[in-house]
Parts: structure tokens; C-alpha cells; sequence
């Protein structure tokens, strides 16, 4: 057998010796390409062709995860793939370890031999490619785009992470079943799958069942942003502060007037306590009828989750609040230790309630009163409602000066609170929403006319 044909076999029977980590080659099309290309050259010598195209298209794979990968990157483009993909692993296994629980000594051994086979992979290097491909194909090599296997320059690497301290203990050159406990510790500490890196997540319920979609550009705005409604915002953080550490906290319904920051105060939590464990769901009223599936998806998930509905209000005839009314409180399963639900609205009640509704209206119904108190009940299962009203006008320039001080604009205050008066008027009433809208279009404006004087 010559030293071309064994490299293909080593890297054939390493990715198809897996077991523990079979999911990092089934679910990713790189190293199903990478599979394809050697069982090309391998079943098929004479159709190089063949081999030519899916090679690129492996190619172009690799390349775009490296413009993608949520970590810092390390070693070869193929190293780093590897790695990621490592990292990345979502299974029974890993979530397993993430949880905490006992692994049988079998799982381990199979375990640390996956990572064997996944280092025989990491070690292919260009010259191995080059002894594969570099007879017989009538190509020459610098066709075959071999960048992925080129080491790159050294450069440093800032970032400090869990993740990358994990692979540079990888490639430190130490047997990969060593590593094992390491890996685990990782998986442990940090998470698995999209959880490892992402802290909000939106739910979808597709014709594939349902998933949660990593967001990975989630609003940037933060507690340090917002100006006024500081009482409001205290209430929202001592109570999420009791969650992230493990002790009792509330479900919360903050409830007020449009543009008054209930959506930003909820959204600003991800990057105040994401990197200490918490992560957020959005799910949509529209898919309640779900929200025991989510439950399951991560009941049992180290993180803490929030679960985020926003704008929640139900309509004459809707009676999806009925599903988060049973897991707020009334389910004879109990909702998970590590979730809590933070709802916002414009209405008081959430589910509208007419005058016909307190009278008799001779549509037969004996109990009209209790089907009144079962759609006021809704609001009374969150444990705390927290009240965001309208600013008077001195409240609403309070917060402009606040974000006019943000954005280390220098304007006149009597012009500056002129604008802002005649802003409201204008457009959509004093609010904290109007305020940021008034100083976005400020900076812009200000920005023009500096950019005109050049």
C-alpha cells in the first residue's frame, strides 16, 4: 500500500470509527464533504473531476466557518474547524456531562477513543493532501486550493475565554484522550451547542418540529443605557439577581404605557448577566400553545432561562392564555427551577374584558362571573407586576438631557429642551421611546452639518 492510499485509509477509518462524537460528521456538511471526497478518490481514481468539485465545495465550507465561528480562532483553518465542531457538540453525551450526571466507565472509553480518531483527523496536514492528490489527476496543485491545511501567521491571540484556553490545550501536542476530563469540565462550565456561546435564543415552531434560533446580534441596549424609571428597573434586577444565584424570584409582568422601556429593561438583562449564566427565549403569543415543548427543551439546561413575551395581550375569543396560565401556576407539572417568565403589555388585564362581560347577556351561560374572574386571573399569576407610566414633560426632558449626556452632545440646554418639547409635540407625546428618537435624529442632524463644514 503506498504512503498516499494509507493516509486515505487512517483519515476513512477515523471518521467512520466514531461513535460517542458520530454526531459532529453527521450534522455538518463539512465533514460530509470531506467523507464524499475521500470515498471519491478512493471508489472512483479516474474521475478526479468529481473529486475536483466536492473538494472545492469542502473547501468553501471551511473558509466560511472560519468568517463565522463564534470562537477565537486557532491553528489551520481544518484544525480550528475541528475544534469548533468539538466544542460545538449537542448530544446525549454531552448534555449528559452538562448536567452533571455520572457517566459509565463504557461511555468514557468510547469517549476518549473518538477523541483519538478526531486528533488523527486534526494531525492531515497539506503535505498528506499533496501525497494524495498530487499523482495522476492532471491538475496541477496549486489548483486544488490547499489554503485550509496552511498553517497561518502567528498572530496574537487577545481574547481570554474557556474556549480558547480549551484549544490551546488541544493543540499543545498531548494525547487527545488525556483530554477528556478537560473537555468535560468545558462542557460543564460552559455549556453545549449554541448555548456555549449565545445567550438568547428565539423560538420557532417549524414544519421539522421545534427549534430554538441562536440570536446572535441581540439588541445591544444595556441597563447603563436607559435613563429614569430607576425603581421599576431595581425591581427587574434584584429580581433576576435572586434568579441568577439560585434563590426564589418571581415570574414578572411589566406592565405601562408604550415607549415607557419595558421591552429594553427585559432585553438589557442578556449582556448584564449572560456571562453569568443567564439566557433568553423570545417566544411569540402566537406559539403558547408550545410552551410546554420549550419547557422540555430546557428544563434541563445548567443555565437559568427567561422566557420573553412581549406585547402580551389576548383578544375577545383567544384563549392561548389559557396554556400560560396553567404554567405560570395551576399545571399539574411544575414548571422547571431554572425559568422564569417576563411579560410586558400595554394592558392591565392582558385578556380584554367588555362591559357585556359583567352582565347577563342571555347567551345561557349560569357562570358568566367565573368566566370573568378566569380571564382576570391571568395578570395575578405573575408574582410581580411592575407599573411603567407615562413621563410628565418634566420627567420626558430629564431623560433627553440623560441621553444627550450619553451621546456627549454639546448643546445649548434652552435649545436642547425647545427641540425636545416641540419633537413630542410633533411625533408620538413625551415618552422614553420619543426621547431616544429625538436624540438619534439629533446626533444624525448634527453629524450632517459637521460633515457639510468639511
Amino acid at each position: 500500500m503506498s504512503s498516499a492510499d494509507n493516509v486515505l485509509r487512517q483519515a476513512r477509518l477515523a471518521l467512520n470509527r466514531l461513535t460517542i462524537f458520530k454526531d459532529i460528521t453527521l450534522d455538518n456538511e463539512g465533514f460530509t464533504l470531506f467523507d464524499r471526497f475521500l470515498g471519491v478518490l478512493r471508489e472512483a481514481e479516474d474521475n478526479w473531476e468529481e473529486a475536483f468539485k466536492v473538494y472545492h465545495r469542502l473547501v468553501g465550507k471551511l473558509l466560511a466557518h472560519s468568517l463565522e465561528t463564534p470562537f477565537p480562532s486557532l491553528g489551520s483553518v481544518w484544525q480550528d474547524f475541528i475544534l469548533d465542531r468539538i466544542l460545538l457538540m449537542d448530544n446525549s453525551f454531552t448534555r449528559r456531562v452538562e448536567q452533571g450526571g455520572v457517566i459509565p466507565g463504557p461511555v468514557l472509553k468510547a469517549a476518549e477513543a473518538d477523541l483519538l480518531a478526531l486528533q488523527c483527523l486534526y494531525n492531515l496536514e497539506r503535505s498528506d493532501l499533496e501525497q494524495v492528490i498530487g499523482t495522476g489527476t492532471g491538475v496541477s496543485l496549486d489548483q486544488w486550493n490547499l489554503l485550509p491545511w496552511e498553517k497561518p501567521v502567528s498572530t496574537p491571540v487577545e481574547a481570554s475565554s474557556y474556549a480558547l484556553q480549551l484549544k490551546q490545550t488541544f493543540q499543545s501536542g498531548l494525547n487527545w484522550d488525556k483530554l477528556l476530563e478537560p473537555l468535560m469540565f468545558y462542557y460543564r462550565k460552559v455549556g453545549t451547542g449554541s448555548f456555549s456561546y449565545c445567550h438568547a435564543f428565539r423560538f420557532r415552531d417549524t414544519d421539522e418540529g421545534p427549534l430554538l434560533k441562536a440570536i446572535t446580534h441581540p439588541d445591544p441596549i444595556r441597563l447603563s443605557h436607559l435613563i429614569g424609571y430607576e425603581t421599576q428597573r431595581q425591581q427587574v434586577i434584584r429580581n433576576t439577581e435572586q434568579f441568577i444565584k439560585g434563590y426564589p424570584a418571581n415570574n414578572l409582568l411589566l406592565y405601562g404605557d408604550r415607549g415607557t422601556g419595558k421591552s429594553s429593561t427585559v432585553k438589557a438583562l442578556i449582556h448584564e448577566y449572560g456571562n453569568r449564566g443567564l439566557r433568553m427565549v423570545e417566544m411569540s403569543k402566537q406559539d403558547l400553545n408550545k410552551l410546554p415543548v420549550l419547557l422540555d427543551l430546557i428544563r434541563y439546561r445548567p443555565h437559568r432561562f427567561i422566557i420573553f413575551i412581549d406585547d402580551l395581550s389576548f383578544e375577545e375569543g383567544e384563549v392561548d392564555y389559557k396554556h400560560l396560565k396553567a404554567v405560570l401556576e395551576g399545571s399539574l407539572e411544575a414548571r422547571p427551577d431554572n425559568v422564569l417568565i417576563y411579560a410586558t403589555s400595554n394592558r392591565r388585564h392582558l385578556v380584554k374584558e367588555r362591559f357585556s362581560d359583567r352582565e347577563f347577556n342571555g347567551d345561557g351561560e349560569v357562570r358568566s362571573q367565573d368566566t370573568l374572574q378566569e380571564k382576570l386571573s391571568l395578570a395575578d399569576r405573575f408574582g410581580m407586576t411592575i407599573t411603567f407610566t407615562s413621563p410628565d414633560q418634566e420627567q420626558y426632558l430629564d431623560i433627553v438631557q440623560g441621553l444627550a449626556r450619553q451621546a456627549g452632545l454639546d448643546v445649548n440646554p434652552g435649545d436642547l429642551r425647545q427641540q425636545a418639547l416641540r419633537w413630542a409635540l410633533w411625533h408620538n407625546g413625551p415618552s422614553g421611546r420619543t426621547a431616544r428618537q429625538f436624540i438619534d435624529d439629533l446626533i444624525g442632524r448634527l453629524a450632517m452639518e459637521a460633515g457639510g463644514n468639511h
